[in-house]
């Protein structure tokens, strides 16, 4: 029998998304048997406070039989708040299936996440469960595969993995200091991994993620996805503190009822060619500067907004 995982969320100050998220969670039959730890972060400014007490208030409205509330006194930020709160319950409980406030899951997403956890707890060189998957599978799809590769838009993972991370040193970044290494480190010229670990390690961004990605690839570890997407990211509206304003990604949280695992432990290098290709055009310098244009405009929409009707909308 499968001992369900324990289920990590944060939220900070968007209740909305907060309330999305967790209708979308409820969905699934595993949610209210499973542990459940939510931590809420606290706001900055005065500003956000009434905000952050909403959030929190939508996550004491749940009635989960097994949750846990922790309501920060001062603000983490998003990257210590998650390396905190999963190396707490992943140390506990071994594993843990890990969620943020502004995604959307599929009713299927718990079952996906416990069934890969169990199958592959002993798998060594498989360090992550991911529930995104690139849009780049056909509706006839069913196989899940193994990638190089990491996401961060609702995941799993086991303490044998995280521990990796929590121990590593990024300091001085050298493992990035041949040619070669940073080529394969950004996919191939794909994606940018290379210039964001630099920009973290220089702290002109706070992503967590981008460490996860450099502990996996250093490594050698795989993550495990699913055929379809199973979960849908919605907080690319401009109210998120990490997030641009993009359109719709994956295939709106959807999967295959008959999602078959992989049989041998490797790369499936077809569909990792398909995601560079993917990544490659998305990413190109084009695309990511109608991004920076549409984000500029749809912040100063929403801070017009807020100054006529004294909050964001």
């Amino acid at each position: 029998m499968t001992t369900l995982s324990p289920i990590v969320v944060f939220i900070f100050n968007r209740p909305g998304h907060a309330r999305r998220m967790f209708d979308a969670l409820s969905k699934n039959r595993e949610f209210y048997e499973s542990p459940l730890y939510i931590f809420a972060d606290a706001a900055r400014t005065e500003s956000e406070a009434q905000e952050v007490a909403r959030a929190r208030a939508v996550a004491k409205s749940l009635n989960h039989p097994n949750m846990e509330l922790v309501e920060r006194e001062s603000n983490l930020g998003l990257s210590k708040s998650v390396i905190d709160g999963v190396t707490s319950v992943c140390r506990t409980h071994g594993k843990v299936i890990v969620i943020e406030d502004d995604l959307i899951v599929s009713d299927r997403f718990l079952e996906f996440m416990n069934r890969s956890l169990e199958k592959f707890e002993h798998t060594e060189k498989i360090m992550q469960v991911s529930g995104y998957m690139f849009p780049i599978a056909d509706s006839q799809d069913v196989c899940a595969c193994l990638l190089p590769i990491s996401s961060t838009w609702g995941w799993a993972t086991w303490w044998r993995s995280w521990e990796k991370f929590v121990n590593a040193d990024w300091s001085d970044g050298s493992f990035l200091s041949d040619r070669a290494t940073r080529h394969k480190f950004d996919l191939g010229g794909a994606y940018p991994y290379g210039r964001m670990f630099r920009q973290k390690i220089s702290r002109r961004i706070d992503s967590w993620g981008i460490l996860w990605y450099a502990c996996l690839f250093k490594n050698r570890g795989l993550v495990l996805y699913p055929s379809h997407s199973l979960v849908f990211n919605a907080g690319f509206d401009g109210s998120g503190t990490h997030c641009t304003v993009r359109t719709s990604e994956g295939d709106g949280a959807n999967i295959s009822t008959d999602t078959i695992f992989p049989g041998a432990i490797d790369i499936d290098y077809q569909k990792f060619s398909r995601i560079r290709e993917y990544l490659s055009s998305k990413y190109s310098f084009f695309p990511r500067a109608v991004d920076n244009v549409r984000t500029f405009l749809v912040k100063k929409i929403i801070k017009k907004w807020s100054l006529q009707h004294g909050s964001a909308p």
